[in-house]
């Protein structure tokens, strides 16, 4: 069974190092562009099935990739950009100014560090890798998950079981694929590929 998973498209609070998490924020004209680049690039590419967060920016990328394909996207709420509470919305600097203590111990520590009103990266690694195993046991040989940055990155660390700290090890660009190989019988996943932009022009990167 091969996993596909891909980011989403930019969009302006990406440009503007803002935290998205889970607001609904649209595609910008780059991050549209991106996104059937990667459609138009994955074109002959097999997929039985594809899985989408609920949010727009995810589900467009995955639907411009769907449509020439004649599948319709599946979308699951647990696939969601982590919950950031009320640093939703505002830049790294911005959140430092306000919360000083509390970001510099979620940089560190991170795992089980809740922002305020949000989630912590634990408790989403635990919501996406449920999400993947649901996924897996409804079928399917190819499967793809558009998802977010922070999600791939704690989705990650679980198909490999690794610590939730371990996330910052991977960079995850806008429309960037990784490909995983899962084994039902030994229920490991090997890595195939990551990160990887090569349908991106160098304009669109």
């Amino acid at each position: 069974m091969r996993i596909y998973l891909v980011r989403h498209g930019e969009t302006l609070w990406n440009a503007e190092g803002r935290f998205q998490g889970s607001i609904d924020i649209e595609l910008s004209e780059k991050g549209v562009k991106q996104s059937l680049a990667l459609a138009a690039f994955m074109k002959d590419t097999r997929l039985d099935c594809i899985y989408s967060s609920t949010l727009k920016r995810a589900f467009v990328t995955a639907d411009n990739i769907a449509k020439p394909k004649g599948i319709t996207v599946i979308r699951d709420e647990r696939l969601k950009e982590i919950n950031c509470g009320e640093w939703e919305g505002k830049t790294w600097a911005e959140i430092q100014a306000a919360w000083p203590e509390l970001s510099a111990q979620w940089s560190l520590a991170g795992g089980n560090v809740k922002m305020p009103g949000g989630e912590s990266y634990q408790e989403l690694k635990d919501r996406v890798t449920a999400a993947l195993f649901d996924i897996i046991g409804k079928g399917g040989q190819d499967i793809m998950l558009v998802m977010h940055g922070a999600a791939i990155r704690a989705l990650i660390c679980g198909m490999l079981d690794l610590d939730i700290t371990k996330r910052l090890c991977f960079d995850v660009y806008n429309t960037a694929v990784g490909i995983f190989d899962y084994n039902p019988e030994s229920k490991r996943f090997k890595v195939a590929l990551m990160n990887s932009t090569e349908h991106l022009p160098k304009e669109l990167k």
